[in-house]
């Protein structure tokens, strides 16, 4: 006889809504008994109905398990344990021996970690080495999903289990137990550190797996399988290395047969990016890159699949490899940017450049699209090749594409265009008179089209419009402004498409960008068109369009732009930003009109002070906000079907304890932040910084509350909030030193010693702790604003030179936090090698000013102690390009008595940089602000490099202006 409960789970399986409504009810009632679990326990293992019935129980009583376990008295689990084992080895339903499983893991999960689940791990070794072949398959299914959901339980057996499924993987005689242990070792690769000599012979075992399970048509489960393969390529150990040449040709020939599912041809390229990403040098070792790029140009040029490119225009953002790909191509171009990312050009170039130029000059317009995609995925992580080689070549392929008459040939150009203008700063500015033309007759041909609708090839036209104009230097964009402004606001006013209009306004910023103050002949007009989108909503809490947002962060950089100019709109502006801030609680609403306030400060200064008593409060709110903030459990995945049971009325005190019962069972496994609001907190940080910095002694009521907001911010999770704190905290110090030189009358250096010390403290412990290398050369940053502008007031407290110093030295000796990365291969240690050198960088920014704040004598014993750091860690150069310091010229002394030292010891970075050093040393000896004793050292230098380096003096000499030049030659005579 049916249960209850039974014909409420039936009921909701009726094609009535109002049946299921009804059952759902009474299903929340049930749900709040506490005999539930046992309930649940008897229909998984008695009921009589269909399968369906059981999987639903199951995935309702995996809920009520995760949520009320450790409540359940031990009666009630010793009673559920045994069912649950039971219910695993008699269910012949895939799916429902599936959620048994998930089950089951759940339970080990939450059981102590000094009492684990005795009768389950028996039960768990027992069935994996069972001669009985359905056995040896439950086990194997039990033991991965304990992997994925309570791998502490399996820890402590990691080498036996290890063991076990190197031996199945190869053994097992059904499939479905060799795919389970493959997803099982793949759990047990994430989070303990296998033995070589169990898996050296695994790999070709899996690539037979992942084979037949195609073969049987089981795309997904082949998917999953190969993600074993990721594992392994991240250990340190060498399981890869072996077998590298047979798995690059295994997943280069899945992806390059086009009668595969799209999931297992990306899934293939994914692989192989791991590899290009993690063992790129091993790749070229091995003599791979051709299999892997005669694939790539075989599917990035072939023409779409007939009758996508004539009906669905999403084929032209395919080129697009910024975002997790979607289609094979896409995972293509997505390798090539990573060899590009991860390789030495000109290694990857002597195999590249014959195919791609047979594709760029071909006659087959799908030819020259794939080529032209292949060019934008080499722009980032091989620009400065392309820029001393390939430049030309290629930027006359892309003018050309813009005038074909393939609508996707175009698309492709416009998109590597953008990427050019992004990655090849400042080069590709000088051939602005072949681009723009080029690209203002496409823009014109698209304002002419009175149909026109929103496209990815609009998107990549503007895309790369945005780019290039910002990337012109000086006046080169001159010619081309009024063209320019014609054509946005022109596209402006005839389109009525959001979007578009949208996309417009983004061009308009990015001309202001270039044009600069060249932009106020415009300006009436652009403040006309801007006005249209800055009304103030009528409907309190009403979410801001996208538009009015893009008409707000143009609206900031036309302030910057013009400057002076922009006065006269600059209070209207502050009283229309508070207006939109009072409208509702969005936080890109606050974002852009923080920036935007940002921007007006710098045109009206101490003059902001009016608005600040009703904007600083707003700001103060967004820094310490905690909305966005998700709460995630372990059991998220079940969401959809655990709905049935949650109520969503207010059902008084009892749902209320209910719902607190819940929250403290269920198992966070995480929390993430909406993106707006981090950015909302980013752009506050910036934004404020700003302020401080432009207004001055106007900023001071608000400087105690900001510095301790934005103090808290820098410890947040995310690293761009911390990276965002840190400046802002920089730019306070700095706002209150001028003020405080501006105004001695206020007596602000007691403040200012304490925010120094804040800062200095809070830059210290980041540099030597935080694990994100952006973050710690954001705070070096910081700290050389600070010593730029503060100088000796810095070190002027006893220990703080010494404080400073020994800061330097750490990061120079690579013995801060995020330069200690464990290495995983040699390919690891280069990248490794690259990033610390730029965190070293922005240290040797530091040395002279230093320098400059201490004072030569000061100074000249910490520099003799950094002196080797600054040749090991190529700092060496860093160093020259920040001398000779342009003030106190006498504090050069140090520096120059240390740098002769270093050219006597024939150090080689010093002969590799002569030219520059000597550049240096010419233009100090054109000065009268040295002491005799360090000229003579300097001459001594000169005359000492004629005759021991004379070729290497005169090229040095060759490449100096003509007054150095001869200075030096003096010099030496």
């Amino acid at each position: 006889m049916e249960t209850p409960l039974e014909v409420t789970l039936s009921r909701l399986l009726e094609a009535d809504t109002s049946i299921i409504q009804e059952a759902t009810a009474e299903l929340r009632i049930a749900c709040k008994d506490r005999g539930i679990i046992p309930a649940l326990c008897s229909i998984l293992s008695s009921s009589s109905h269909a399968q369906v019935i059981r999987q639903l129980a199951c995935v309702l009583l995996r809920r009520c398990v995760s949520r009320r376990w450790r409540k359940t008295p031990a009666e009630v689990q010793q009673r559920v344990k045994p069912i649950i084992l039971e219910s695993l080895q008699r269910e012949t339903e895939i799916v429902t021996r599936n959620a048994v499983a998930n089950l089951a893991a759940d339970v080990a999960r939450l059981h102590p970690a000094d009492r684990p689940w005795l009768e389950l791990l028996s039960l768990v070794r027992r069935w994996t080495e069972s001669e009985s072949d359905a056995e040896q398959e439950l086990g194997l299914l039990l033991l991965s999903v304990l992997l994925q959901h309570a791998p502490s339980t399996m820890a402590p057996h990691a080498f036996d289990i290890l063991r076990i499924l190197a031996a199945a993987i190869g053994s097992a005689q059904h499939l479905a137990a060799r795919y389970y242990a493959t997803v099982a070792l793949s759990a047990l690769a994430a989070v303990a550190e296998p033995e070589l000599n169990v898996l050296r012979d695994t790999v070709p075992k899996i690539i037979h797996v992942v084979r037949q399970l195609i073969i049987q048509d089981e795309a997904t489960r082949a998917c999953r399988a190969m993600e074993v393969f990721d594992e392994f390529i991240d250990l340190e150990i060498s399981i890869i290395a072996p077998h590298l040449r047979e798995l690059t040709a295994f997943c280069m020939e899945l992806a390059g047969t086009s009668s595969l599912e799209d999931s297992v041809r990306m899934k293939a390229f994914s692989v192989v990016g791991c590899l290009a990403r993690m063992k790129s040098k091993a790749l070229v070792k091995h003599q791979l890159l051709d299999p892997i790029l005669n694939v790539i140009f075989v599917l990035v040029t072939s023409p779409c699949a007939e009758g996508d490119c004539d009906d669905d225009e999403d084929e032209d953002d395919d080129d697009e490899i910024d975002t997790e790909g979607s289609t094979p191509r896409q995972l293509a171009i997505k390798v090539m940017e990573d060899l590009a990312m991860n390789l030495p050009p000109e290694k990857l170039f002597g195999h590249v450049m014959s195919p791609l130029s047979a594709a760029l000059d071909s006659d087959d317009p799908w030819r020259r699209r794939g080529g032209l995609a292949l060019v934008a995925a080499l722009a980032e992580g091989c620009a400065g090749h392309i820029r001393l080689n390939f430049l030309p070549q290629f930027l006359k392929s892309i003018c050309t594409s813009l005038c074909d008459e393939n609508h996707f040939v175009q698309a492709s150009g416009l998109y590597a265009l953008g990427q050019f203008s992004q990655h090849l700063r400042p080069d590709i500015s000088r051939y602005a008179e072949d681009v723009l033309p080029r690209l203002l007759g496409l823009l014109a041909r698209i304002g002419a089209n009175a149909e026109l609708q929103p496209s990815p090839w609009l998107n990549k036209a503007y895309y790369a419009l945005d780019n290039f104009v910002e990337s012109l230097e000086g006046d080169r964009v001159l010619p081309f402004l009024p063209a320019l402004v014609e054509h946005i606001l022109g596209i402006h006013d005839h389109t009525r498409v959001a979007e578009i209009k949208e996309l417009s306004l983004s061009a308009l910023g990015s001309i202001a960008v270039a044009a600069g103050n060249n932009l106020q002949p415009y300006f009436p007009r652009i403040i006309e068109c801007l006005q249209l989108h800055l009304c103030v909503p009528t409907r309190p809490d009403s979410t801001p369009a996208q538009l009015q947002l893009q008409a707000l962060d143009t609206l900031g950089v036309v302030a910057t732009a013009l400057g002076d100019a922009f006065a006269p709109h600059a209070a209207g502006c502050c009283q229309l930003a508070l207006r939109l801030l009072q409208c509702g609680d969005d936080p890109d609403l606050h974002r852009c009109t923080y920036g935007l306030f940002a921007s007006v400060s710098g045109v009206m200064g101490q003059e902001l002070a009016p608005y600040l008593p009703n904007l600083i409060p707003l700001m103060m709110l967004s820094l310490r906000s905690n909305e966005g903030i998700v709460t995630h459990f372990e059991s998220d995945d079940e969401t959809e079907a655990f709905a049935l049971f949650e109520d969503s009325s207010d059902d008084g005190e009892e749902q209320q304890d209910e719902d607190l019962e819940s929250e403290d069972e269920d198992v966070i496994t995480g929390y993430s932040v909406s993106n707006a609001y981090l950015e909302e907190k980013e752009d506050t940080c910036n934004a404020l910084g700003e302020i401080a910095s432009k207004t001055g002694s106007a900023f001071l009521p608000y400087l105690e509350g900001s510095f301790e907001e934005v103090q808290k911010l820098t410890e947040h999770p995310h690293s761009d909030v911390r990276k965002a704190s840190l400046l802002a905290l920089a730019q306070f110090v700095c706002s209150l030193h001028k003020t405080c030189s501006q105004h001695i009358e206020l007596a602000l250096n007691n403040i200012l010693e304490r925010c120094l010390m804040a800062v200095l403290g809070t830059i210290n412990r980041t540099v030597q702790t935080d694990t994100d290398r952006n973050v710690v050369m954001a705070a070096l940053e910081g700290l050389n604003s600070i010593l730029t502008e503060c100088q000796a007031v810095v070190v002027a407290p006893p220990g703080r030179l010494q404080e400073l110093a020994r800061l330097v030295q750490l990061v120079l000796d690579g013995e801060v936090t995020c330069q200690s990365v464990p290495l995983e291969d040699a390919d690891e240690d280069e990248e490794k090698a690259e990033y610390e050198a730029m965190v070293a960088e922005y240290a040797g920014d530091t040395i002279p000013l230093l320098a400059k704040a201490a004072g030569g004598t000061a100074f000249l014993p910490h520099f003799t102690a950094l002196t080797p750091r600054l040749l090991s860690r190529m700092v060496f150069p860093v160093l020259l390009r920040n001398l000779p310091l342009k003030e106190d010229l006498e504090e050069n002394a140090t520096v120059f008595r240390c740098i002769a030292h270093l050219y006597q010891g024939q150090h080689p970075q010093v002969l590799q940089h002569l030219g520059e050093m000597l550049a240096v040393l010419g233009h100090v000896l054109a000065t009268n602000q040295l002491e005799e004793a360090v000229k003579d050292v300097v001459l001594s230098v000169v005359r000492d490099a004629v005759q021991r380096y004379p070729a290497d003096f005169q090229r040095a000499l060759a490449s100096l202006p003509p007054e150095t030049s001869n200075l030096l030659s003096l010099a030496a005579s």
